[in-house]
């Protein structure tokens, strides 16, 4: 196996394979950040990153050095979100193709953007949530507590906690489509 040797900004001779690491290290956030913009749950979004890195590895020769990394891994990650839509019809969201192109398009271009990707706004708009809010968030996206536990945990019916936890994303929604102005581009 004959390994390609690309000099780094600091002269460095490094591989191929540590050159893709490198790429995806920087990139991973923004990408990870733009799966979970469409398909709204941590757990099918990290599974959607598993297969986008495993698409991006295998498929690496194919990228142009020089030519976007995170754009590319995008564009991947859009045909494997596509694909679990697909496979997942029993979810309660679900878009025109036609949205869902332009959704796609707004976010690929705030997160390559200069600016404020969508998770720092997606932080800032996290601080604006009564402490109550706050801690059911993180219980469900960093402790990763099913709404379930978290009712049980509350003493709260699993569909009341569901119905909360809808007002919440609700709530971050509208603040991030504040932020990034993706109503008025719709």
């Amino acid at each position: 196996m004959r390994v390609l040797m690309i000099k780094n900004s600091d002269n460095q001779n490094i591989s191929r394979d540590e050159q893709f690491l490198r790429l995806l290290m920087s990139n991973q956030e923004k990408i990870y950040a733009y799966i979970l913009a469409l398909v709204h749950n941590s757990n099918d979004a990290e599974d959607i990153m598993q297969n986008v890195t495993t698409v991006m590895w295998r498929k690496y020769d194919t990228f142009k050095p020089g030519t976007s990394f995170i754009a590319w891994g995008i564009g991947i990650s859009r045909l494997l979100i596509k694909k679990f839509f697909e496979q997942n019809r029993r979810s309660k969201l679900s878009f025109s193709s036609d949205l869902e192109e332009k959704l796609a398009m707004i976010t690929a271009e705030k997160l390559t953007s200069e600016g404020n990707s969508l998770l720092e706004i997606l932080k800032e708009c996290l601080k604006k949530l009564n402490p109550r809010n706050h801690e059911l968030i993180r219980m469900r996206y960093v402790e990763k507590k099913t709404v379930k536990q978290i009712a049980d945990e509350r003493g709260i019916a699993p569909h009341t906690m569901y119905r909360i936890m809808g007002k919440i994303h609700e709530t971050l929604h509208r603040c991030i489509c504040r932020s990034t102005s993706v109503q008025e581009s719709l």
